[in-house]
C-alpha cells in the first residue's frame, strides 16, 4: 500500500467514526457469523455525508483503476452509491462516468429491462462499488447477472471495508480493493482511545 492509499484510508476511517458507521459491541452478520464491530454504512444518511463517502470511493478508483469510466451498483444501497460515485470521479477526471444499477425485479412496462444506466459495452472499464464486502457472495451474483446480460467484464471491485475471513469466497479475476479492513478500524479506534 502507497502513501497516498495509506492518507486516504486514514482519512475515511475518521470520517466514518465520526459520522457513527463503525459499531462496536457483538453483532450477528448476514452470513450467519458473529463480529465485534459492525459497519453500518446507513450512518451516512444525509446529502453531505453521501458525497464525502462517494468521493472517498472515487479517489480510490482513480488510484486503483484511473480509466474506469463505468461504475456499477447492486440494488439497493448500491443505487445511490453508483450514482453518486459516477458524479464525483467525472469531476476528479474531468471526464464524463457512467452509472449502471440493477432492478430486484425485471421491469414490464416503460423502459423495461433489469437494469438502469448507461448500458455496457466490452470497451468499458467498469468497477463495482458497495459498503462493505464479507463473503463476497453479493458482488459474484451481481457480477454475474451483468454478465449474463451484457458482453463486458469487472476490472475491479471497491468497497469502504474489506471484512472478508479467510472463509470467505473468492473472487475470481477481480480484484477488490477497499479503503479500509477491520483490522485498520479496530487498531484505530484503540488509539483514539489510548490518546483522547
Amino acid at each position: 500500500m502507497n502513501t497516498s492509499q495509506m492518507k486516504l484510508g486514514q482519512e475515511f476511517l475518521k470520517f466514518a467514526l465520526e459520522c457513527q458507521a463503525f459499531k462496536f459491541g457483538e453483532f450477528s452478520l448476514k452470513d450467519g457469523s458473529t463480529s465485534d464491530i459492525f459497519f453500518d454504512s446507513s450512518a451516512f444518511n444525509s446529502g453531505n455525508q453521501l458525497r464525502k463517502l462517494s468521493r472517498f470511493l472515487a479517489k480510490a478508483i482513480k488510484l486503483e483503476i484511473p480509466e474506469c469510466n463505468l461504475i456499477y451498483g447492486s440494488a439497493y444501497k448500491g443505487i445511490p452509491l453508483a450514482c453518486a460515485v459516477s458524479i464525483e470521479l467525472a469531476e476528479l477526471r474531468g471526464k464524463d462516468v457512467g452509472y449502471l444499477f440493477d432492478r430486484k425485479e425485471k421491469k414490464q412496462h416503460g423502459d423495461g429491462g433489469s437494469f438502469v444506466g448507461k448500458v455496457p459495452t466490452n470497451k468499458d472499464i467498469i468497477v463495482f462499488v458497495d459498503d462493505v464486502i464479507t463473503s463476497a457472495s453479493t458482488k459474484i451474483t451481481g457480477m454475474e447477472k451483468v454478465l449474463k446480460a451484457f458482453d463486458v467484464k469487472f476490472e475491479a471491485i471497491i468497497v469502504g471495508v474489506d471484512r472478508r475471513s479467510p472463509n470467505g469466497l473468492p473472487v475470481d479475476q477481480v480484484p477488490v480493493y477497499s479503503l479500509t479492513t477491520l483490522q485498520d478500524a479496530r487498531a484505530f479506534q484503540s488509539s483514539i482511545c489510548d490518546n483522547p
